[in-house]
Parts: structure tokens; sequence; C-alpha cells
């Protein structure tokens, strides 16, 4: 601010003092995002109590000072719903000519529904006295920490083989070996002989099922096979020659039976 002076006379006086520099600051801190992370890799918009999400914000202000943003300033959100007992660490990253970077860390998150992250009013004050207006980010992930439940069942297909179905009660990720269904909550798979089977079915947060189960249709197939072909025969030899088979088949099916549980 600059002050002048004149004096009317015959001597003519010109002063002038400067008595302050000012800058008027109307702009209210802003704060923005920059990226989430998510070490759920692949599957980035689901997430449950074992992962970590940083969320990376800009606080935007030239004139900020010394105001940091503090965890009670920070609150989380499940459907629009503040929730507690979490997970929580703010880091500093680094000071930018627009303002401050900082990482919101978040862990131990368990919870179910959409995540949103909201920054009061005031988390940032700069030195003229504004505050941050109300900041809502929404993460656009959803929390999970619900596993997947199914069942098993054996049909047997038209060519005689035994066709494994796990029917499931939400969309999983690929399993190896296993056809999986365009709702992704069937999985599909064909037996040539009897096993027991285990797998681990795993949801799109990363929340396991463990399906344990054992085909033992197969004889039961081959049986009913050689049956049809005994019908079908059509004389003695041959009526001899496909009965000889069928005790052949059954008693092999048996011997592997026995060896099998002699434990």
């Amino acid at each position: 601010m600059m002050i002048n002076s004149y004096a009317c006379a015959k001597y003519i006086f010109y002063y002038e003092l400067d008595v302050a520099d000012l800058y008027i600051d109307r702009t209210k801190p802003v704060i923005e995002l920059v990226n989430i992370l998510n070490t759920n890799k692949n599957y980035e918009k689901y997430a449950n109590k074992t992962h970590k999400i940083t969320v990376r914000i800009e606080i935007k202000e030239k004139n900020l000072g010394e105001d940091e943003i503090k965890k009670e300033e920070v609150l989380i959100m499940i459907d629009e719903k503040e929730v507690n007992n979490y997970g929580i660490n703010i880091k500093e990253i680094e000071k930018t000519k627009q303002g401050v970077i900082y990482d919101i860390e978040l862990t131990n998150l368990n919870f179910n529904g959409l995540l949103k992250i909201k920054f009061i009013e005031g988390s940032i004050i700069d030195k003229a006295n504004l505050k941050n207006e109300e900041k809502v980010i929404n993460t656009e992930i959803l929390l999970d920490n619900v596993a997947p439940v199914g069942s098993f069942k054996q049909e047997i297909s038209n060519e005689g083989a035994i066709m494994g179905i796990i029917q499931l009660n939400e969309e999983i990720r690929n399993v190896e070996g296993w056809s999986l269904s365009n709702d992704r909550k069937k999985l599909i798979n064909q037996f040539l002989e009897n096993k027991y089977y285990k797998l681990v079915i795993s949801d799109y947060a990363g929340n396991t099922f463990d399906v344990e189960f054992n085909v033992n249709s197969i004889a039961n197939t081959t049986t009913i096979q050689n049956s049809n072909n005994l019908e079908n025969a059509e004389n003695e030899d041959d009526i001899n020659k496909k009965a000889a088979l069928i005790l052949l088949d059954c008693l092999t099916k048996f011997g592997q039976w026995c060896s099998g549980n002699t434990n």
C-alpha cells in the first residue's frame, strides 16, 4: 500500500511512503483427487479387509501456511453412512507450486458397500483464514468381505461323461481347467474317471470358498452304456461277448474301489 502527499505553497513537496505490501487472497483452498491405488491387482474396483487402498489428493492453495490434514478431518463413508474401526495413515508426499500432495492410506476395511471419503469443511485453512469446502471423493471401489457360497452336483452328458457343476451365488474369478458361464456364477467340468476333488473359488474381492466333492458316477455310467449295448446285440454270440465285457468292467471297477479303500 502506498500513500502520496502533496503540499501547495511557494514550494511543492511530494512524499511517497510504502506502508505495507498486501496480497489480497479471496480463494479458498481446494482438494482435488489425483489417483487411487488398490493392492487387489486386476480387480481394482473390488477390495476386502486384506487390501490397502491409497487415495492421492492435492491441496491447491498457494497461501497455505503451516496447516495440514489430520486424521479426524477425514471420514470414511460406506453407502453414505459414516463408519469407524479402520486403519488410516496420512502422508505428505511433496510440496508443489500449487500446494501440497498427500496420500491417504486405508487398511482393515472390514465393511460391505461402496467406499467414499469425505474431507470436512475446514480440513485446510490458509493464511487468510479461508477454509476448504466439504469434499466427497467416490472411489468407485466396492468393499466385499463376504465369501461366495455354492453347491456341487453331477450330471450325465449325452456321451456318457460325468459333468461336474458348481453353482455360485455371485460372480467369481476364472478357475483353471473349468468353464465359466456367461454370468460368471456357474463352473462346469467334464470327468472321465471317479476322483476326489478340492477346489478353491475366489470372488472379485478375493474372498474364497473351498469346495470338496467326489465324482463317483463313472462306473454306473459305464455299466448303463454296456447294458444298452447288450440290449442291442443281434445274436447269442454277441450277447455272450458283451455280457462278458460288462462283467469284466464291473470287476475292474470293483477292484479299483477295493484297492483305493484298503485303509
